[in-house]
């Protein structure tokens, strides 16, 4: 990395006097001068950057609807430039979201591989449709055989509009009057013959 400094600096230093106090000790007509210049330097900062395991989402699918919820598939990959092994992932479920399987196994993922995990989230009824981002992170063991955490990895998904239903005690009452209708029309034809 280049560091580019500006900075002001104490050049030079006069000091003066020519009268001594031998009863003090001091020179009692001091001057001092002080002079000051500005710089600017340039300068290169190594930073060694370690090589591990980088996580991106690559793909969200699922439904999720209010009051309902539903299965939402993430697929992870490791986008960085050492394999994870054992690696699990964690998501936060945060308003509107809640869920009771916060946890997914990967596996062991080499640099490039991608795993899916499924969780089941169920959606609050007054959740807005609209998108919104979960919280994960990858918990995984380095090539080290030491157990990491990973950076927080955002998962984009999004609440859809409720779907049109009859509720289930219309739907019940309709299957059953067409039933009703069935048994007559076939009771009246058995009487007709």
């Amino acid at each position: 990395m280049n560091l580019n400094l500006s900075y002001k600096y104490q050049n030079n230093v006069q000091v003066s006097g020519d009268e001594y106090d031998t009863s003090t000790g001091m020179v009692t007509n001091q001057g001092v001068g002080i002079w000051y210049e500005n710089a600017t330097e340039n300068q290169t900062v190594f930073v060694q950057v370690k090589n591990e395991p980088y996580f991106e989402v690559t793909n969200v699918t699922g439904n999720l609807y209010p009051d309902e919820g539903g299965m939402l598939e993430v697929t992870y990959k490791n986008v960085g430039e050492e394999p994870a092994n054992d690696a699990t992932v964690r998501v936060s479920a945060s308003d509107p979201f809640s869920t009771t399987d916060d946890q997914a196994y990967l596996g062991n993922l080499k640099p490039g591989e991608s795993a899916v995990a499924v969780f089941d989230m169920d959606v609050d009824e007054t959740a807005t449709p609209k998108p919104y981002s979960l919280n994960s992170e990858v918990l995984y063991e380095d090539t080290e055989g030491h157990d990491q955490i990973s950076d927080s990895v955002k998962i984009n998904t999004e609440v859809l509009p409720a779907e049109k239903k009859l509720p289930g005690y219309q739907l019940g009452t309709g299957i059953i009057f067409m039933a009703l209708a069935a048994l007559f029309v076939v009771f009246r034809r058995t009487k007709q013959e």
